[in-house]
């Protein structure tokens, strides 16, 4: 994992579902985030601010980013995403790091 992640999701006012784009300090530099469907398939689409399946969709594909680890993504994204992504506001971007990512594991796998 870098420590130079950053996650930043975008609401496009066309679109119900949002993007998130992966900036990291090596080549290419932006990506979009991939959805890991193959590992748990909630939603078509990422979205944020409230409890739903396209929120539980970005919580899986984010701790997987972050740990490569399948199990630990799939045992913790519905607790990530009640702490962190239903608290988002749904109507706005929002910006994330690994390392807060990281934190936030570590904080709560004792706990889960």
């Amino acid at each position: 994992m870098s420590e130079t992640k950053i996650y930043k999701g975008i609401r496009q006012p066309d679109k119900l579902d949002g993007t998130v784009f992966i900036y990291d300090s090596s080549p290419p530099f932006k990506l979009n985030l991939p959805m890991c469907s193959d590992i748990w398939n909630h939603s078509d689409g990422f979205n944020w601010g409230y409890g739903g399946s396209g929120p539980a969709q970005l919580a899986l594909a984010l701790l997987y980013d972050v740990t490569n680890d399948e199990k630990v993504a799939s045992e913790y994204h519905q607790t990530f995403k009640w702490d962190i992504l239903a608290r988002l506001d749904v109507d706005s971007d929002w910006e994330l790091s690994s390392k807060e990512i990281t934190e936030w594991l570590k904080t709560n796998r004792s706990k889960i």
